[in-house]
């Protein structure tokens, strides 16, 4: 392969790829959206929302959630804590009281 017609492969390639990894992702929200199943949430969770992520960019990829009550967010709160201490690999960022938690619809 010469030299030009390797380099506009690779142009080709690296043109290509972003796009169809854009569309991967925005299939699998689209699926969650569409299905509300547990896998398409978990990949969607795992490969699209960021840490320090706004509530709204979460809700826009998952659709409006329902915010818990007192009682739930702290139950919630001390399931990730001791969560967190049993697998700290698993809770790199822990969670603070004043994280906000979304319930989505499954």
């Amino acid at each position: 392969m010469s030299n030009s017609l390797y380099l506009k492969t690779m142009a080709v390639i690296l043109t290509v790829m972003p796009i169809y990894f854009l569309l991967q992702g925005c299939s699998r929200v689209e699926h969650y959206q569409s299905n509300h199943d547990c896998e398409s949430l978990y990949l969607v969770l795992h490969q699209q929302v960021k840490a320090g992520d706004s509530k709204a960019a979460v809700e826009q990829l998952l659709g409006v959630g329902k915010i818990p009550s007192p009682a739930e967010k702290e139950k919630l709160l001390s399931a990730i804590k001791k969560g967190g201490q049993k697998f700290p690999q698993a809770y790199p960022d822990s969670v603070e009281n004043t994280d906000e938690f979304l319930e989505v619809r499954m």
